[in-house]
């Protein structure tokens, strides 16, 4: 092998070539120095970087945040804030499996004031002692399955009304489940955090087609026996 790596050396062969040869040769174990060929330069340069190439992968991630609406509706016991977020993955995957990200992703943008809280205190603008489990993050942009941008977050992960970029959804009998005042805070009529849908139990919903604040509060609360949608977020 010295006496190899001695040809090489001194037999004039551009040095890159050289070590690449010589490399080759070391891996391959070769018993007689190469001839000098630019020929046999560039097939062993191809054939290291066919090598290199076949070892190395790219991965590109979709980052993208997205928020749609179900195509099903459900009554106010949706098995709390859990069973809402299994609703939002499920439905993830059998009617919107094209969007970016798993469907553990998604969870249900509403709020219970115990297992989610968007905002302690009206359009909160930190994180930090307000959001409790909460699906919107922070100076982030969210976006409609047709590519449409709805809203833009702040520091606290909500979007403060104003007007939306675009609505929720551009059926205007669209309606779904949030439990949330139009300021972003828990408005306590969340159909007993989400476990009841008696008559008399009632909660806050929003309203499709909107882009002031009835998009996630309508005012009034309703039965929790009638049927929403809710909406899903890409976590």
């Amino acid at each position: 092998m010295k006496a190899t790596m001695k040809y090489f050396i001194s037999d004039g062969i551009r040095p890159c070539s050289r070590f690449l040869i010589a490399s080759f040769c070391f891996f391959i174990s070769c018993s007689k120095p190469f001839p000098e060929s630019p020929l046999l330069d560039l097939v062993l340069l191809q054939s290291i970087q066919n090598q290199l190439n076949a070892n190395s992968t790219t991965t590109i991630t979709n980052t993208t945040k997205y928020i749609f609406v179900t195509q099903a509706t459900f009554q106010g016991n949706l098995g709390g804030v859990s069973g809402a977020d299994t609703i939002c993955q499920n439905e993830k995957e059998n009617n919107f499996s094209s969007l970016a990200g798993a469907k553990s992703e998604y969870k249900s943008l509403l709020v219970d004031g115990v297992a989610r809280v968007a905002c302690l205190t009206a359009n909160c603008t930190s994180t930090i002692g307000n959001n409790t489990n909460w699906v919107l993050q922070p100076n982030s942009k969210y976006y409609r399955p047709d590519e449409q941008l709805v809203f833009e977050t702040n520091g606290a992960g909500i979007f403060v009304f104003g007007t939306l970029t675009n609505a929720f959804s551009t059926v205007g009998t669209d309606q779904w489940w949030t439990g949330l005042d139009t300021n972003w805070t828990t408005s306590g009529d969340d159909c007993s955090n989400w476990v009841s849908n008696a008559g008399g139990v009632f909660a806050l919903f929003g309203l499709g087609a909107n882009t002031n604040d009835s998009a996630i509060s309508d005012f009034a609360s309703t039965a929790c026996s009638n049927s929403k949608k809710l909406l899903c977020v890409r976590n």
